[in-house]
C-alpha cells in the first residue's frame, strides 16, 4: 500500500511502531479474510485505548496489575477528584492532567498538568477541548471498523474454585466466594491471537479441545512462542496467543477476592490491530481516504498562515496608520468582542472621518511571496457583521496588484458564493488574469468570516518582484464617519482558507492545530453519513465529488492523491438577450479534496465547449442564437420605440424589414421575413436604402442615413432547457452535495423557428404595441427541432454526450459535432487516421505529438485527402499538455456513427484557426422528413498524463449498457501492462481496429491487458477494442 508518498508491507503480524509515521488507516487483506488496520493519532484522540493508555469510568481509579499503564483525564473549571483504596487525588480545575499506574508500587500519581485555555465553544477550541467530541470520533471509527467481541460469558461462572498451576486442573477452595473462573469459553474460529484486559484477577489460564475435553493445554509464552511452564499467562492482561488444535478456554476471574467479573473483556484478535470490516474490504480505497480526512480534520490547524504577527500591536499586514483624504484610519486595539478573542489578543479597526461626499477610502497592505508565483491566494478576517451590512450596502471591492474584483453584498450575505473576473483589464505589472471567489464562509455571534480566495492568478515572466498588494477598499458614503472591527486576518497560498480552522502563526509565537468544535462536529457527522452509505453500497470507491451552490455545478472526480479534477457548469441560466436559457460549461481544474469550489490548477475554458448544431446556414443552439438579424444605427436618433416591434417598412428592393428590438435611442434590431417559400430554407436580407413605413407600427417615419451590420448571435433563439439531475441513476435536486460514481444531466431543450418568431411578433403585436422589448422564445414561434441530450460525468474522468435531435419541422440540417473542445492554453494535438496538412506557412502531422499552443493562421478541415484510409476517416483527437490528456471522440458502434463514411463526411475534423477541435459526425447536408430523429454518442475523456508510462500517449474507456470500449494510442515502443476493472474479467476482447506496430496478448480480459507496442514518435500506433 502506497501512503503518503511511502510504501509499507504491513501483514497482521506488523509492529504497530513500524507504522509510527503514518496517518490514518493502514490495512491488509489477511487470507482473503478482514486487513489489518492500525490507527494512530485519529484512534489517540479519540481516547481509543492503544498500548498502555486506558479509559476509566467513574471517579474510582482501579487496580491495573503488574503492567505499567497510563490515563489522561481532561479536567474541567468544576474540579476533579479521584480516589485509589481510599487516598484521594485532587486535581487541578481547567487542565490536561496524565496520571501514572506503577505497576512495581501497585499505586497511581499524577505525572503531568497543563492549563487548558479558556474554551469558547461558540467558537474555537484546542485539541484538548477536541476530546470532549469523543464519542462522536469513536462511532465514526465503529462504522469502519469491526467491534471487539466480548468471548467471555459473565453468566456462566464457576464459583469457589481456581485453576492449578501445575496441573491446570479446577481446585476448590473455601472460602468459595472469594475464588470464581469462567467456565470453557468457546473460541473464534480461524484466530489465532486474543486479547484479554481488565483483568485484576489472576493470569490463571488453560486451552482444551472440545473433541478431547480431558487433555488440558498450557498457554503460549506471547514473547517466545513456546508453552510456558505453568497453566498461567505473562501477564494479567494483554496479548494471548491461542495454542494449536485448542477451540476452547478457561481463565481466572475472581482471586483472593479480587473480582474481575464485570471488567474482563476476552477479545478477538491483537489490540495492537483493529480489523475493518469485511463488508468495506471491497472499497478498501474509500475508506483509507475516509480516515485520512477524518485525521486531515482534527489536525488541519497545523497549516500555517503567510503573515506574521497577528498576535501583536504590529501585525505584518494592515498595521497601525494615519488616516488621510481617501485613505482610512486603521487603528490596532485589544479584542475582547470577536471570535477569535481567547485566541488572539488584538483586532483592528478601520475608520473613516475625513473622505466624504461619496468618494472612495481605502488602504492596502504589501503581501509578501518571494520568489514564489502562488497558483491561489486566500485571505479571510472575522468581521463585525452590522458594521459591514452598514458600511457595504451594494458591492464589496477587494484588489490584488492594481486590479479590482467585486461582490455583491446581498449574495454574500445568503450563503452564496460569488466568482468575479477583473472589473478592469488593463495591463498591470504582476499578471495578465485571476479570478476571485468571495463567500462568506461562517458566522457566529454577530461576526461573520469573509474569504477572499484569488486563483487562475497567471504571473508574468517579467515580474520580479517580492511583494503585490492587497487592497480593501471602503466604496461610497456609507463609510463616513463609521469603523468596521477587523479580527483574525489570515493569509494562506496555494490553499483556501477553510471555515472553522483558525491558522497558526509562521514563527509559533501562538496557539496552533487549533480547530472549532461545531466545525469538527460538522466533519464526523458527514463522515459518519458517508461510512454508512459506503457499507450500504450507495457509494462507490474512488467516486466524484458533486456540488451545487446556487446556478454553479461542481464536479469533482479523482486526479491524484491530493487533487480533484473539477469541471464547473451553470446548470440554469435565465432567459435573457445575452444567452440561451440551457445549461452551459465554464472551466476545468485542478482542487483540494477540502474546497471544490475552488482552482488550484487551471487545465482550460470550457465556457463555449456546448456544441451548437448547424442548420439553414447558420450555427444553433449551445451558446449560439439565429444569426440573421441586423443592427440599424441612426447617429441621429431613429424615434422608435417599444411599441413599434414588430412594425414592417420596406427597403428598396420592396423587402419587409421588421423591427424586433429597441437597443437605444440610436440602435435598432431588424430582421426581413423571409424570402424563401419552400418551407425549408432560410432567406432574410440586409436592408438596403431607405426604410418607408409599411404598417403595425405606432411611429410611422421613415428610417433613413442609417449604417448596417450584423447583429451577432439573436439571443435567445431556443427555449428554456427543461433539467433533471442523477447521482447514481437516483434523481437529485439542486441542493445536493455528495458523493457518487456517475452523475448525469439530463438536459432538453427546443429551438425557435425563426421565420415563424417574426410572423408571430408581428401577429401578436397589441394594439398599442408593445410596452417592452420581448424575448424571442416568449413570441409562441413555432420549434423547428428538439434537442435531448445527456451529459454523463464519470469518476474515472469521462463526459459522456448522449444526443438526439428530433425534427419538427423540415429544415436544412448542415453538420453537427455533438462535441467540440477548446485547447488548454498550451500543449500538443494529436489527431490518428490523418494525413499531414498545410494550413499558412506550416505543416501540421497530427498524427505525431504536434506542438498546439500557437493559434494556426488558417482554419484546417481534414476533408477526404487528408485521411490516411478513405474509407476509416479520423473520429478523435488528443490535447494533452504536462497537467491533461483530454482525448475527445465518438462512440463509432451507436447512433450516426455507424455510417460516418466519406459519403456523409465532406470533412472529418475542424481544427480552428483558434485551436479549437471539432470532430464531425456528419458534415453533408441532410433535409430531415417530420419526426425523423438522429442520435449519437461522443465523449471527453480528462486523464493526469503520469498516469501514462513512457511511450503510451492515451489510454481512456466509455462503459456503456455493459459494452467497454477501450482506446489506448502509442509513440514509443513498449510492454503495456493495463489496469482493467476486476468486473470486466472474462469479457471477449474484439479489435475494433489498430495499426500493425500494437498488438494484444489474448482475446479475453483475465485481469489485466498486455499490449505490445512497436510504435515511436514518428510512427505513431493505436488499438481500439471492445470488451462485451
Amino acid at each position: 500500500m502506497e501512503i503518503n508518498d511511502k510504501n509499507y508491507e504491513l501483514s497482521e503480524k506488523t509492529p504497530l511502531e513500524l507504522a509510527s509515521n503514518v496517518h490514518g488507516l493502514l490495512a491488509v487483506k489477511k487470507d482473503g479474510s478482514a486487513g489489518a488496520v492500525g490507527l494512530e493519532e485519529i484512534a489517540n484522540e479519540a481516547g481509543k485505548k492503544v498500548g498502555d493508555a486506558v479509559k476509566i469510568v467513574g471517579n474510582v481509579l482501579p487496580t491495573m496489575g503488574d503492567v505499567n499503564k497510563r490515563y489522561s483525564v481532561t479536567v474541567g473549571a468544576e474540579g476533579l477528584t479521584l480516589t485509589y483504596n481510599g487516598v484521594p487525588f485532587v486535581l487541578t480545575p481547567s487542565c490536561q492532567v496524565d496520571m501514572f499506574w506503577d505497576a512495581l508500587a501497585q499505586t497511581w500519581e499524577v505525572v503531568n498538568e497543563v492549563p487548558l485555555p479558556a474554551p469558547d465553544l461558540s467558537g474555537y477550541a484546542t485539541k484538548q477541548e477536541i476530546e470532549s467530541i469523543d464519542d462522536d470520533l469513536q462511532g465514526f471509527n465503529d462504522k469502519i471498523l469491526e467491534q471487539p467481541e466480548n468471548y467471555f460469558d459473565k453468566s456462566t461462572v464457576i464459583e469457589g474454585h481456581y485453576i492449578d498451576a501445575t496441573s491446570g486442573e479446577l481446585r476448590p477452595v473455601t472460602p468459595n466466594n472469594s475464588f470464581a473462573v469462567s467456565d470453557w469459553e468457546d473460541l473464534p474460529v480461524g484466530e489465532t491471537e486474543m486479547y484479554i484486559s481488565g483483568n485484576t484477577a489472576s493470569p490463571g489460564t488453560v486451552f482444551r479441545n472440545s473433541a478431547a475435553p480431558t487433555v488440558l493445554i498450557k498457554p503460549i509464552d506471547s514473547v517466545t512462542g513456546l508453552p510456558r511452564p505453568t497453566y498461567a499467562r505473562n501477564s494479567n492482561n494483554g496479548l494471548v496467543i491461542i495454542p494449536s488444535g485448542a477451540n476452547q478456554i478457561m481463565v481466572t476471574v475472581k482471586f483472593n477476592n479480587i473480582d474481575a467479573r464485570n471488567t474482563l473483556v476476552l477479545e478477538k484478535g491483537n489490540r495492537d490491530t483493529t480489523r475493518i470490516r469485511e463488508s468495506l474490504i471491497p472499497k478498501l480505497e474509500e475508506v483509507v481516504v475516509l480516515n485520512n480526512q477524518m485525521n486531515h480534520l482534527l489536525y488541519e490547524g497545523e497549516v500555517t498562515r503567510q503573515n506574521r504577527f497577528e498576535n501583536t500591536v504590529n501585525p505584518q499586514y494592515f498595521d497601525d496608520v494615519s488616516e488621510s483624504n481617501n485613505r482610512f484610519k486603521i487603528t490596532v486595539v485589544a479584542d475582547d468582542t470577536s471570535p477569535t478573542k481567547d485566541l488572539l489578543n488584538f483586532k483592528r479597526v478601520f475608520s473613516n472621518t475625513l473622505t466624504a461626499n461619496g468618494a472612495t477610502c481605502y488602504q492596502y497592505t504589501e503581501l509578501a511571496i518571494g520568489s514564489q508565483r502562488p497558483d491561489v491566494i486566500s485571505i479571510a478576517m472575522w468581521i463585525n457583521k452590522a458594521q459591514f451590512q452598514s458600511i457595504f450596502t451594494g458591492n464589496i471591492t477587494n484588489y490584488i496588484g492594481f486590479r479590482s474584483y467585486g461582490a455583491n453584498v446581498s449574495l454574500l450575505l445568503t450563503g452564496q458564493t460569488v466568482i468575479s473576473s477583473p472589473a478592469d483589464t488593463t495591463p498591470i505589472a504582476e499578471y495578465t488574469t485571476a479570478k476571485a471567489e468571495f463567500k462568506i464562509i461562517e458566522e457566529i455571534n454577530g461576526w461573520i468570516r469573509l474569504r477572499i480566495t484569488y486563483f487562475d492568478i497567471q504571473w508574468k515572466s517579467s515580474f520580479t518582484g517580492t511583494t503585490v498588494r492587497n487592497y480593501f477598499h471602503f466604496s461610497g458614503s456609507q463609510s463616513f464617519n463609521k469603523s468596521l472591527d477587523i479580527s483574525d486576518f489570515t493569509c494562506l497560498y496555494n490553499e483556501s482558507v477553510q471555515a472553522g480552522v483558525f491558522y497558526s502563526d509562521p514563527d509559533g509565537n501562538f496557539k496552533s492545530n487549533v480547530v472549532s468544535v461545531p466545525a469538527l462536529n460538522d466533519g464526523v457527522n458527514s463522515l459518519n453519513t458517508r461510512v454508512s452509505a459506503l457499507e450500504q453500497g450507495d457509494i462507490a470507491s474512488g467516486g466524484m465529488n458533486v456540488k451545487f451552490n446556487g446556478d454553479s455545478l461542481f464536479i469533482g472526480s479523482p486526479y491524484s492523491s491530493d487533487r480533484q479534477l473539477v469541471k464547473r457548469i451553470t446548470h440554469f441560466r435565465p432567459t435573457s438577450f445575452t444567452n440561451n436559457p440551457n445549461v452551459n460549461f465554464i472551466s476545468s481544474y485542478l482542487a483540494s479534496f477540502n474546497d471544490i469550489e475552488i482552482s488550484l490548477t487551471a487545465i482550460k475554458s470550457e465556457g463555449d465547449d456546448i456544441c451548437p448544431l448547424s442548420a439553414n446556414g447558420g450555427h444553433i443552439a449551445g451558446n449560439h442564437g439565429w444569426f440573421k438579424t441586423y443592427i440599424l444605427t441612426v447617429s441621429a436618433g431613429h424615434g422608435k420605440g417599444f411599441a413599434d416591434i414588430g412594425s414592417i417598412y420596406k427597403d428598396a428592393n420592396n423587402i419587409d424589414i421588421v423591427i424586433i428590438k429597441i437597443i437605444s435611442a440610436t440602435q435598432i434590431l431588424v430582421n426581413s421575413r423571409n424570402q424563401a417559400n419552400d418551407g425549408i430554407t432560410y432567406d432574410f436580407r440586409q436592408p438596403s436604402g431607405t426604410l418607408v413605413y409599411s404598417s403595425n407600427g405606432l411611429n410611422t417615419g421613415s428610417i433613413a442615413g442609417y449604417t448596417s451590420a450584423g447583429g451577432g448571435n439573436m439571443w435567445p433563439s431556443t427555449m428554456p432547457s427543461i433539467t433533471k439531475f442523477f447521482a447514481d441513476r437516483k434523481e437529485v435536486g439542486t441542493t445536493f452535495n455528495g458523493k457518487c460514481d456517475v452523475f448525469d444531466i439530463n438536459e432538453t431543450y427546443a429551438v425557435i423557428d425563426l421565420a415563424s418568431m417574426i410572423e408571430k411578433l408581428i401577429s401578436g403585436r397589441p394594439s398599442t404595441g408593445y410596452t417592452a422589448n420581448i424575448y424571442f422564445n416568449e413570441v409562441g414561434a413555432d420549434v423547428l427541432f428538439t434537442v435531448n441530450q445527456v451529459y454523463r460525468y464519470e469518476s474515472n474522468g469521462n463526459t459522456v454526450v448522449m444526443q438526439n435531435v428530433y425534427a419538427n419541422k423540415r429544415f436544412k440540417y448542415d453538420f453537427n459535432s455533438v462535441i467540440q473542445v477548446i485547447a488548454p492554453a498550451t500543449g500538443n494535438m494529436y489527431v490518428p487516421k490523418s494525413l499531414p496538412i498545410t494550413g499558412g506557412a506550416t505543416t501540421y502531422d497530427f498524427r505525431k505529438i504536434t506542438p498546439w499552443s500557437v493559434d494556426p493562421t488558417v482554419q484546417l478541415y481534414l476533408t477526404p485527402e487528408y485521411w490516411e484510409n478513405p474509407s476509416n476517416p479520423p473520429d478523435r483527437g488528443v490535447m494533452l499538455n504536462d497537467n491533461i490528456v483530454i482525448h475527445s471522440g465518438y462512440l463509432m458502434s451507436k447512433g450516426m456513427a455507424i455510417n460516418r463514411i466519406g459519403s456523409v463526411l465532406a470533412h472529418a475534423a475542424h481544427l480552428a484557426n483558434s485551436r479549437k477541435f471539432y470532430p464531425k459526425i456528419f458534415a453533408t447536408q441532410i433535409i430531415p422528413d417530420i419526426g425523423n430523429s438522429y442520435s449519437a454518442v461522443a465523449f471527453r475523456s480528462y486523464k493526469n498524463p503520469v498516469d501514462n508510462p513512457n511511450g503510451r500517449t492515451n489510454y481512456s474507456y466509455v462503459e456503456l449498457s455493459g459494452v467497454v470500449n477501450i482506446w489506448l494510442d502509442y509513440h514509443g515502443t513498449l510492454e503495456d501492462i493495463v489496469k482493467i476493472k476486476p468486473e470486466w474479467y472474462g469479457k471477449t476482447i474484439e479489435i475494433v481496429e489498430k495499426t500493425n506496430n500494437v498488438n494484444i496478448v489474448g482475446d479475453v480480459a483475465v485481469g489485466d491487458l498486455n499490449i505490445k507496442s512497436k510504435a515511436d514518435a514518428d510512427n505513431y500506433g493505436y488499438i481500439v477494442l471492445r470488451l462485451k
